[in-house]
């Protein structure tokens, strides 16, 4: 009886210390302003971790993630040394293609990687997620390198392209589509070369693709 009773009380107490030790605390990570994150951005010198969620009432899923998140946002802080900053952001972000929640979007500087699994937000995989961004260049080719690195007219010897052809002077053109075109780099970076041009600044090479420099938006071409 006395070993029931001594039992029963020990587990009451791991649960209620477990409870305690791993509550989720939605304050564990600062919240940052669209404002202020823009900002950032254009300076183009940091880099952030931006989780954007809503009213957990109104998403379900947001409450879900949130703590995963946190905890992929402490993984990071003893990584690398808090030289990335981690931030829930309460607002969309259409400038970046942000038009609904959860979005989880790092930015290397003025470079946005979007999360590509968005309904299984593993710590690990975020983090591994985020070394791969950190280590993927996206070159901007323009008229007097693209034959140079593309070997497009004598075949292909740099291995295979893939470019987005956008005008970057029209900020809804380039920019929204840059946080997948930027995952895809990450995710292929052994496989594929993945580049950027902005047709509006290099009309031989826009032209010759068939683009109007005046009037192209975006495109994305293999």
């Amino acid at each position: 009886m006395q070993s029931t009773t001594f039992s029963s009380v020990t587990f009451l107490f791991l649960t209620t210390f477990l409870s305690h030790s791993f509550a989720f605390d939605p304050n564990a990570v600062s919240h940052t302003s669209k404002s202020a994150l823009l900002s950032s951005i254009k300076e183009g010198n940091e880099k952030f971790l931006i989780y954007f969620y809503t009213k957990f009432e109104e998403c379900p899923k947001c409450k879900e993630l949130m703590p995963l998140f946190q905890e992929a946002a402490g993984y990071l802080d003893n990584l690398e040394d808090h030289k990335i900053r981690s931030y829930k952001m309460a607002v969309k972000l259409p400038e970046y293609g942000v038009v609904n929640f959860p979005q989880l979007v790092f930015f290397d500087g003025k470079v946005p990687f979007r999360y590509d699994n968005p309904d299984d937000y593993q710590p690990d995989d975020i983090v591994d997620w985020i070394e791969e961004a950190k280590e993927t260049p996206i070159p901007e080719l323009n008229d007097e390198t693209f034959e140079h690195l593309t070997q497009a007219s004598s075949g292909s010897t740099t291995g295979d392209w893939l470019i987005l052809f956008s005008n970057s002077k029209r900020p809804e053109c380039m920019k929204p589509l840059l946080p997948d075109i930027a995952t895809v780099a990450a995710r292929l970076r052994r496989r594929k070369n993945i580049a950027t041009l902005c047709t509006a600044s290099n009309p031989k090479t826009a032209k010759r693709f068939g683009f109007d420099p005046e009037t192209h938006c975006a495109k994305v071409l293999l």
